[in-house]
């Protein structure tokens, strides 16, 4: 709606607020950022690294999180991960892991470069996957979903130990 229109025609609250915020494009990972699962400052630090204001992506090829949860997608543009996951037609219990996993992983990354920059300390790869796989554990283990299937959860004890 232009200023023309809207001055033009009787006035409604839905006309002022289509001019002053016009509409915005819709996003595919906005249910793996603000997933249940996820720890607050954790999606905080997936969402702004989804919109590309971090520079997490070359690291999560080095850790080897996709082997470790079975995965066979090629890319690591977190966009086109988060998508996978959402068309995935696997149930919520994994689709939730998957979400979970990503951003703490993200996080860690985030992490790792600010005890570089900050402390000068350099973590080794391994520990911030072992970080990841701990968060994961003791996330899902303390808050356990309600509905999780049998095979799902021999599943979730596979990958963890």
């Amino acid at each position: 709606m232009s200023e023309q229109q809207f001055t033009s025609s009787i006035y409604t609250i839905s006309n002022g607020y289509n001019l002053f915020c016009p509409p915005q494009r819709k996003v595919n990972w906005s249910h793996g950022v603000w997933n249940r699962q996820n720890i607050p400052r954790q999606s905080f630090i997936l969402w702004t690294a989804v919109q590309d204001r971090l520079r997490t992506r070359s690291r999560l090829k080095h850790m080897k999180i996709k082997s470790w949860l079975h995965w066979r997608i090629e890319s690591v543009d977190l966009d086109v991960i988060l998508r996978w996951i959402e068309r995935s037609n696997k149930g919520r219990f994994r689709k939730s892991l998957w979400y979970a996993v990503i951003a703490s992983a993200v996080y860690q990354i985030w992490r790792a470069q600010n005890l570089m920059l900050w402390e000068s300390k350099e973590p080794r790869v391994t520990e911030v996957t072992r970080n990841i796989k701990e968060e994961i554990k003791s996330r899902f283990t303390y808050v356990w979903p309600k509905k999780v299937s049998e095979y799902d959860a021999q599943w979730f004890i596979g990958i963890v130990q």
